[in-house]
């Protein structure tokens, strides 16, 4: 490919589409270069402004900031500078390579938008403002003086208001400009970039934000006459707003944590904001531009810049100013809700934090000064608690959590507040009048887990209990409603009003749980803080107590009539319903269990919590806890049936908390009680519920956990017969006309060893179930081999099995039982991998066997899992086993290996997120089993090791390279994984290069691993020394890449490496100079020559010094070559 004018640089250009990737890319990659060059500007020049096609331009503009963008390096240093840093290069000073030609790149767009603003499309102009702002941005971080470039902007843009389109260009300019420098910040050094910002603030935001606010007021001041360009007003609103959300005094910890600079809090403008944050008439431009209703976004974005307003400090306010200031602020934050409301939740949020702002800065006092002369702020605050009360309809709608706490902030300015946010919320939302608020849309957004759940609970009913709790006569309005809702249940006779009662009711017992049974919280319903010196005070606070457990009985006597209800409300309301009854029996369950006894004669748990007792009083149970945890259970497995995952889970969740509070009570006073054995014997019957279908096989594991914690976790009990009763149990509960389910019973099996009981009774299960379970294998396997759920299930068990058993027992103690379980586990998974090898390997298609590995994901992610497993925990089986001629576990490592080299590839191309996964269980393997895979592991596979290696260095350099703008290495695990791979094989074959030098087979085979993995070891270590040069990174990394390479020398030798690496660098340069040649080959020639490779560890320590040396040359020739 040749370029020498326009015309070949447009041919080229117009092909790329039409080559395949591998041509597109070198193509693309000679583009860029050619761009890089100062002297064929006038090319470029040519193409983008006679071509007609806007589609070619913007792509010249891509290759253009590439060639720019992506060659960012460092300054090269004399080697003795005692400045430098380390590596050799300062590390406060970075420069463009041909600063002056991309000086006049910027220069020469400057003037291309000048002369023809009036017809550049807007995704051109876009990308020549974003280059534009790209490039202040490295001037700047090259300390690049560019005074004079803001002045080449300022004049050319901007010295003609009425000059609509150059003002838009201008405007576009600043608006990438201020968003690129604080783009990818995470890729600087913190002192770097507070230097970056420190200077864009003093040189160019100043302006930015004057120049915004005069044209904002031109523009508004001329708009009867000339109406207005809205996409000018809105990208100028955009950069206001930007400048005042800039990261002023950044903190190390706000860089590292990238804090939220848009949270509530004080904001530190600079001096210089003082002219225009006490410009008075910009604020009353902006409130006429709400009059015009240019549109929703631009009002949207008023409110936001007035938010950000208030929370300035006062000390940027002249003395003079200071009230009419502040209570500018107020009445524009009162015309927002009064006048301006928009029919926008986001803006109605927007409108909260603007009022909590004021809260913040102002203070409480002033606000209580300025309400004392002016009622309209509180009836602005009641006219946005109406409103959100009218529009905040889902349960994780932050507004309303936004408005609660807002309410909280005005408890001490308003005292009814928090009562009228309270009482407007249950006119909206629990009125028993179906005419109000009939939106049945609350749980439309399901919760996904129950964690996210409770945290909806959390933040909508924030503030409740400060109204329910400490306002004495509340609770009794409170009754009432919920007896309005009650009094409704007899005359609902159509769907609508099913699902508005169902929704009311839903959202009635998570307030009253929140507020008065939550264990987590501080207040309950015998916590009051009420003023003693209200009249019949003890009298009302007995009414109280005694309405909240009548309150409580009720939602249990009624429960039967409203739970049949379900049947008639669509599955996002049942969902809110039941999630809602579970949320309320989890919290009275935790909060009656935390005072009890056990009856020792009786044999049974007495609860001691009055208000338990009252309730459960009330409801007519005769029985105490047990006919309650009966009731209990038997409503909870119900929801089962209902066949959605996070209410089963949230279920299940509840189940096993219950449980495990039992079993602490009955510690060691019985062996087994009636209570466990009774609801035992009812998860034996799930085969009989939706948790017999495949897509809640899972749900079926965690259910079986909870049989596990009642069986086996008490060793105090009589667990060898537990064992025995359970495992029975599931066999028969999983056997039907002689037929056996297997993937149930594995699928159940799980989940009581995921409850993770005593290792002796682990032990002691595994002695009970596994004989009889590897027969029903051998027996019935077969049938299912094509079944994948099978597949997983077994593969399930023997993880977890494996580490619940080798991690809670020490070799020394090892059963006879674990052996077995390890040794079968390895000749199974080694069957299965390689049937799987030989199916992949039969496929000839590309394309087929990238789909052949997409439909087998899940079984890959096991695989890759149970090697791992078994690796970590049995290596010492691997050794003994093999010592006594057993060869099942040299033929598992075998097959391991064979799936690694058949299925990286794909994995690294087509499912990166799997990438680590496969890494790290070819790091386990090369960690404990290298003298193996030298030993027995053909050449060929051991080659694949290092090749896998080099793919997963490319990828990850290739990620830092094009992420990274100065190159820096964050992300170190994939160093000290590369690291753990190679260095563990390079031992073991050098230990076994010198211990069996006179053992001819031994001696064979490493001369084929020397020579079968020769070239790939070149190419590994070539990318490893262009990964050094490339990128930056710390003292520790050198020392790792470093010992990387002298492992591989010591073994692969020197010549080879020298030889590789002089082609790949040539390869590198572009246009190399005879000098640069000459220059690399006295630099490799005196590092070879200088440098010992005997494998020991001085050797290695010296050779670390050799390699920072080499790494230096080595870069400063490449920058130097292709300068």
């Amino acid at each position: 490919m040749n370029i020498t004018n326009a015309s070949s640089f447009l041919n080229v250009l117009n092909s790329l589409n039409s080559l395949d990737e591998l041509k597109k890319n070198e193509y693309s990659n000679h583009l860029i270069m050619f761009l890089k060059q100062e002297c064929n500007f006038n090319v470029f020049k040519e193409v983008f402004e006679n071509s007609n096609d806007n589609t070619v331009k913007l792509i010249l503009l891509d290759f253009l900031s590439k060639a720019v963008f992506r060659n960012l390096s460092k300054v090269d240093n004399i080697d003795n500078d005692p400045n430098r840093g380390y590596r050799g290069y300062n590390s406060d000073y970075m420069k463009i390579e041909n600063e002056e030609y991309n000086v006049h790149l910027v220069n020469y767009f400057i003037y291309f938008l000048k002369v023809n603003s009036d017809n550049v499309p807007s995704y051109i102009l876009n990308s020549i403002a974003d280059f534009i702002g790209n490039s202040i941005k490295y001037f700047i971080y090259g300390g690049v003086e560019i005074v004079n470039l803001i002045e080449i902007i300022q004049n050319s843009f901007f010295g003609n208001a009425n000059n609509s389109k150059d003002v838009y260009a201008g405007i576009k300019i600043y608006f990438y400009t201020i968003t690129d420098i604080l783009i990818n910040t995470h890729h600087y050094e913190f002192f770097k970039f507070r230097r970056m910002l420190n200077y864009f603030q003093n040189h160019l935001l100043i302006r930015i934000l004057n120049n915004s606010r005069l044209i904002t007021k031109h523009l508004l001041l001329n708009y009867n006459s000339h109406g207005i360009n809205e996409d000018l007003y809105s990208i100028i609103l955009e950069i206001y707003f930007k400048c005042l959300i800039f990261p002023f005094n950044l903190s190390y910890f706000d860089f590292n944590t990238d804090a939220n600079l848009e949270e509530i809090t004080l904001s530190i403008f600079p001096e210089e904001y003082a002219e225009s944050i006490q410009d008075l008439d910009f604020y009353d431009l902006l409130i006429l531009s709400l009059n015009f209703k240019i549109s929703v976004k631009t009002s949207f974005k008023v409110v936001k810049i007035f938010s950000r307003i208030s929370s300035s400090r006062i000390s940027l306010i002249s003395d003079e100013l200071h009230c009419s200031y502040k209570n500018k602020l107020i009445s524009i934050f009162i015309s927002c809700i009064e006048y301006h409301l928009p029919n926008n939740l986001s803006a109605m949020e927007e409108i909260i934090e603007f009022g909590m702002r004021m809260l913040l800065v102002f203070g409480i006092h002033y606000f209580r000064i300025f309400c004392e002369n002016n009622k309209n702020f509180e009836n602005a605050i009641n006219k946005l608690i109406e409103y959100v009360m009218k529009n905040s309809n889902t349960m994780d709608d932050p507004v309303i959590y936004k408005m609660n706490q807002f309410c909280f902030k005005l408890r001490n300015l308003f005292e009814n507040t928090n009562a009228f946010f309270f009482f407007g919320y249950c006119v909206q939302f629990l009125n028993y009048q179906f005419s109000i608020n009939n939106s049945i849309s609350l749980f439309n957004n399901q919760a996904k887990s129950f964690k996210s759940f409770h945290l909806q609970i959390d933040n909508r009913y924030y503030n409740f209990h400060e109204v329910l709790i400490n306002n004495i006569k509340s609770l009794p309005i409170f009754y009432e409603i919920f007896m309005s809702l009650l009094n409704l249940v007899d005359s609902i006779n159509s769907a609508e009003q099913f699902a508005l009662f169902m929704t009311r009711y839903s959202q009635f017992l998570l307030i009253y749980t929140k507020v008065f049974i939550s264990v987590d919280s501080q207040y309950s319903y015998n916590n009051y803080s009420y003023d003693t010196k209200i009249e019949n005070y003890d009298e009302l606070i007995e009414n109280n107590k005694q309405l909240v457990v009548l309150i409580c009985s009720e939602i249990f006597k009624k429960l039967p009539k409203i739970s049949s209800f379900s049947c008639y409300v669509n599955s996002s309301i049942q969902f809110g319903f039941e999630m809602s009854l579970l949320y309320f029996f989890e919290k009275f369950a935790n909060k009656s269990l935390e005072k009890n006894i056990f009856d020792s004669i009786n044999q049974e748990i007495v609860i001691q919590d009055d208000f338990f007792i009252k309730v459960i009083a009330n409801i007519g149970i005769q029985n105490g806890f047990s006919e309650f945890f009966e009731i209990l259970t038997n409503k909870i497995l119900g929801n089962l049936e209902y066949k959605n995952i996070a209410l089963s889970k949230y279920s299940i969740y509840i189940l096993n908390e219950l449980i495990q509070r039992i079993k602490k009570i009955l510690y060691g006073k019985v062996l087994n009680h009636y209570i466990l054995d009774n609801f035992s014997k009812k998860l034996f019957f799930i085969n009989n519920s939706s948790l017999s279908q495949p897509k809640f096989y899972k749900l079926r594991t965690d259910l079986y956990e909870v049989l596990g914690i009642s069986y086996l976790n008490d060793v105090s009990c009589d667990y060898i017969q537990n064992s025995k009763k359970l495992f029975n149990q599931i066999i028969q509960s999983n056997t039907e006309d002689n037929k056996i389910n297997l993937i149930h019973i594995l699928y159940d099996i799980v989940g009581v060893f995921k409850s993770k009981f005593l290792s002796k009774i682990i032990v002691v299960f595994c002695k009970i179930s596994y004989p009889k379970l590897q027969e029903l294998l051998t027996n019935n396997a077969a049938q299912y081999l094509s079944n994948p759920d099978f597949l997983i299930a077994l593969i399930d068990f023997y993880i977890i099995v494996i580490n619940n058993t080798f991690q809670s027992y020490p070799n020394i103690q090892m059963n006879v039982i674990m052996i077995k379980i390890i040794t079968d586990s390895c000749r199974i998974i080694s069957m299965l991998v390689k049937e799987f090898n030989s199916s992949l390997e039969l496929i000839n298609e590309y394309n087929k066997k990238v789909a052949f590995i997409e439909n087998n994901l899940k079984l890959i992610k096991r695989f890759i899992k149970i090697f791992s497993c078994i690796i970590k925990n049995a290596d010492s089986c691997f050794a003994i086993f093999h010592y006594f001629g057993e060869n099942v576990f040299t033929t598992f490592i075998v097959n391991i290996q064979k799936f690694l080299t058949l299925t990286y590839h794909f994995i690294f191309k087509y499912f990166p997120d799997k990438q680590d996964e496969l890494i790290f269980c070819l790091v386990e393997n090369c960690s404990t089993l290298s003298d193996f895979i030298i030993e027995y592991v053909p050449a060929s596979e051991i080659n694949e090791i290092f090749n896998i290696s080099i793919q997963y260095f490319e990828i990850k350099l290739e990620i830092i390279l094009q992420s990274s703008e100065n190159k820096n290495v964050f992300e170190e695990t994939f160093i000290h994984n590369l690291s753990s791979i190679i260095n563990y094989i390079s031992v073991s074959l050098n230990e076994s290069i010198n211990i069996y030098s006179n053992d001819c087979n031994i001696v064979v085979k490493n001369n084929e691993i020397i020579a079968c993995c020769l070239a790939n070891v070149n190419k590994f270590q070539c990318k490893l020394i262009e990964f050094s040069y490339l990128t930056n990174y710390n003292i520790q990394i050198n020392n790792i890449l470093s010992d990387m390479l002298f492992y591989l020398i010591a073994n692969f030798g020197v010549e080879s490496f020298i030889n590789s690496l002089k082609e790949n660098i040539s390869s590198q340069l572009s246009s190399p100079k005879n000098n640069t040649i000459d220059d690399l080959n006295n630099c490799l020639s005196e590092f070879s020559q200088t440098s010992s490779f005997s494998f020991n560890n001085l050797n290695k320590d010296k050779f670390r010094d050799k390699f920072k040396g080499l790494i230096q040359s080595i870069g400063k020739i490449v920058r130097s070559n292709n300068k």
